[in-house]
């Protein structure tokens, strides 16, 4: 989650781009950065077997972007935050590895849902490395980056960006929203196959030719029993001979 305070006067949330790392101790650190907050992954679903690629290389993933869980800094983002920005985000559709502007690797526009912001988009077949950490559950989680344009401070005291400016969706390793991850991948469709009409094949002339190789063969047996039987009957007329008629 990269995340930029628009709003002013000094809110809750601190100005600036910062990340989320964890010491050897698994501590998290806030550090300043010029780069993202970044998501933990999922620790049960994440990994799971994806389906395979689409005819055009792709694969179609379907990601689980943002929920309202208080995140590990402390703050939540609420659904409803990214009704504002969500149909020219859509407009480009932008998913990048580690929030990384120099590193896109597909598309997925988003949804609003009572559970949280979902995307049904692809990682390109242009990255088969990030595919395969897909895949692998390398990179299972999700995270989001947006300009804060509003918050307030909810009356349990934990601040809420109600509304946002949603510049891209990452790919990530590890972060700060326990429940943003690669949800599942979507089935690619199976291309259509049409079935071609066969015509049977014409037997006519091999029926003919079979029936008379059939005759021929006839013919030429009783032609060679007809000889036989002449000869026989000419071996019995000699003398010494008997011709017996049957």
């Amino acid at each position: 989650m990269s995340v930029h305070n628009s709003a002013g006067g000094g809110g809750m949330i601190e100005k600036g781009l910062w990340t989320l790392q964890r010491d050897e101790n698994g501590k998290a650190v806030r550090l300043e950065t010029v780069g993202a907050l970044v998501l933990r992954p999922r620790t049960t679903g994440a990994g799971q077997k994806l389906q395979a690629q689409d005819n055009l290389g792709r694969l179609p993933v379907r990601l689980l972007a943002s929920t309202e869980s208080v995140n590990d800094y402390g703050f939540i983002v609420e659904n409803g935050a990214f009704e504002a920005s969500l149909e020219q985000y859509n407009e480009n559709p932008i998913l990048l590895a580690f929030h990384d502007m120099k590193q896109p690797i597909g598309k997925a526009p988003a949804k609003v849902t009572p559970i949280g912001l979902i995307s049904e988009g692809f990682v390109s077949a242009g990255r088969p490395d990030i595919q395969t950490f897909v895949l692998d559950g390398t990179l299972s989680g999700v995270s989001v980056g947006f300009d804060v344009l509003e918050e307030i401070e909810g009356d349990d005291g934990v601040p809420r960006v109600t509304r946002l400016g949603l510049v891209e969706q990452s790919l990530v390793p590890a972060g700060a929203n326990a429940d943003a991850f690669v949800e599942a991948a979507i089935a690619a469709p199976e291309p259509e196959k049409k079935l071609e009409a066969i015509e049977p094949p014409d037997l006519g002339p091999v029926v003919e030719e079979v029936a008379s190789a059939v005759a021929r063969s006839t013919r030429v047996l009783w032609s060679r029993l007809a000889r036989q039987r002449e000869t026989m009957d000419e071996l019995l007329r000699l003398p010494g001979g008997q011709s017996t008629e049957v």
